[in-house]
């Protein structure tokens, strides 16, 4: 697995105060599988995992809080030539509370 770290300050260069820093993990096949935001100045750790088809596109995302509780969760629908066709976004209860046709 591989790791990629991203930090934003809120000048936009290293001199200001460090805003916020993301961590992206990567599988073997370069695609990434999860994403940890932590905000320095709210104080905030969000997540956020995704789960790719063996075509590589993104099937499922999970949305999590500071505390790990699930906050939503989307899925993705591809047709054969792997465009995007319809996603559809659940809350933390299971019920859907928007979907998007493409």
């Amino acid at each position: 697995m591989n790791m990629f770290t991203s930090r934003t300050t809120k000048g936009g260069n290293s001199y200001d105060q460090l805003d916020y820093s993301t961590i992206y993990e990567y599988d073997e096949k370069g695609i990434k599988i999860n994403e940890r935001s932590y905000s320095i100045e709210e104080n905030t750790n969000l997540q956020a995992t995704s789960e790719y088809d063996r075509m590589g596109n993104k099937i499922e995302e999970k949305n999590y809080d500071s505390e790990g509780d699930l906050v939503s969760r989307v899925t993705y629908k591809y047709d054969e030539m792997r465009n995007k066709i319809e996603e559809n976004t659940y809350g933390p209860d299971g019920n859907l509370g928007e979907r998007k046709v493409f």
